[in-house]
């Protein structure tokens, strides 16, 4: 070739950067000794430059795989991997015959496979129970607790979680419902020599309801044990009378209240003028409500109190006078009054409505503790026949006062069903 090609170009390149350095003189001298050699052994000669040219073409083929080795370009190594029809349709991985990098996954011993679990029959045998008791705070505790004691038929160690609720009356449509809200958040105890016990924060006298479920397997599924107590004492009775007078008097400051707030809804000048005082004082009312020792004995009534004055004062955010009138809508309604809790149109006058009827509810909350102490287990009449000569002839109380004072067991359901309104 005329000209040497890259190739050669580079292989010269490395064998001349791979070579000893050529000094002055060392090309002449190699040029003499070679001649002697010739000239004296011409034999020897031909074998050494057949085995020095051997020697130099084996050089350059290893030079030449080194280039190779170092300039060549790579391409990944690709496997073919065939897609089953059920990773093709849900496009987990391309379709048959698709090429994908793969790395060889590190090799592992496979997992064993795990036992199956069998429910346990000697943790929880077939005929297990669950017994309850409790014990009642007083009303002078400074820190009220309900406190349990149990018993139950497991092995040391099993564990139970415990639950309460608390009954509390609220006032819907006419009627008193009974609805059962938490008291706490529930709690874990554990089993020892067949014995349990835990508490919960007190809320109050009521009747009380308490699961307690069992942590271990079953193949019948799970169980829950259901206990329900009355929740308070001979004391209570007592308390009913005074705790009537409390909130027939909060009744009456929360509609002296409802009335100040009405005339100074007058107009709008008198609005804007009044409206910080008359929240201020309505914020203030709304606090002493909450506190009230009443609330506990009384919840309908107290919660009628409260979402009265409480839904009054949050409607004034939507305040507006059209043509003299107030109205309180709300664009989230398309420019429609905001409802009461008990979902009718806005209006002072619907929760003057609501304030007024606090009385007659709290006389029917009366008359039905009074059904529920001639329910609880030992109790006395006397107790009851005390509060009833201070407080049976109460709004809500008289309709049903004489026939709580000579009711016997068989009357009470047909009793407190027309007392709730059923």
């Amino acid at each position: 070739m005329d000209s040497p090609g890259m190739f050669e170009r580079n292989l010269e390149a490395l064998v001349r950067r791979a070579a000893l350095p050529v000094r002055e003189g060392h090309v002449e001298r190699g040029r003499v000794e070679f001649l002697k050699r010739l000239a004296s052994d011409p034999e020897a000669a031909a074998r050494t430059l057949k085995w020095r040219m051997m020697a130099m073409m084996l050089s350059v083929a290893a030079c030449g795989m080194v280039l190779w080795a170092t300039l060549a370009v790579r391409e990944p190594q690709t496997t073919t991997t065939p897609a089953s029809p059920e990773a093709r349709l849900q496009g987990a991985v391309p379709g048959e015959g698709a090429k994908t990098a793969q790395e060889t996954p590190p090799v592992t011993a496979p997992p064993r496979p795990r036992e199956p679990r069998t429910p346990s029959r000697e943790a929880m045998p077939r005929d297990a129970t669950v017994t309850l008791t409790a014990k009642v705070p007083k009303a002078r505790d400074a820190a009220p607790a309900l406190a349990v004691e149990g018993t139950a038929t497991f092995p040391d160690r099993t564990q139970l979680v415990l639950s309460f609720y608390r009954m509390e009356e609220r006032f819907a449509a006419g009627r008193l419902v009974s609805d059962a809200g938490q008291v706490g958040s529930g709690m874990m105890v554990r089993v020892e020599r067949r014995r349990f016990e835990g508490h919960a924060t007190w809320g109050g006298p009521g009747m009380y309801l308490v699961t307690a479920g069992a942590l271990v397997e079953d193949p019948s599924g799970p169980r829950i044990w259901k206990f329900e107590f009355p929740g308070w004492g001979d004391d209570l009775m007592g308390a009913l009378p005074g705790g009537l007078v409390d909130l027939d008097e909060a009744s009456r400051d929360a509609a002296a209240f409802l009335k100040k707030f009405g005339e100074a809804c007058g107009t709008e000048v008198l609005w804007a003028a009044r409206k910080r005082e008359i929240g201020d004082e309505g914020d203030r009312l709304l606090k002493r409500l909450v506190a009230m020792k009443a609330a506990s004995l009384y919840p309908a009534a107290h919660n009628q109190i409260v979402l009265s004055i409480n839904g009054l004062l949050g409607a004034r955010t939507w305040f507006k006078w059209k043509e003299g009138k107030l109205s309180a809508e709300s664009y989230h309604a398309d420019g429609k009054p905001i409802p009461t809790f008990r979902g009718e149109p806005f209006a002072i006058e619907t929760y003057r409505k609501y304030v007024e009827e606090v009385p007659a509810i709290a006389g029917r909350e009366f008359a039905l503790w009074g059904v529920k102490e001639l329910r609880r287990p030992g109790a006395k009449r006397e107790p009851l026949l005390e509060a009833l000569k201070l407080q049976g002839a109460h709004a809500g109380t008289e309709a049903f006062a004489e026939r709580l004072r000579e009711a016997d067991a068989g009357a009470l359901d047909g009793l407190e069903a027309e007392i709730r309104g059923n």
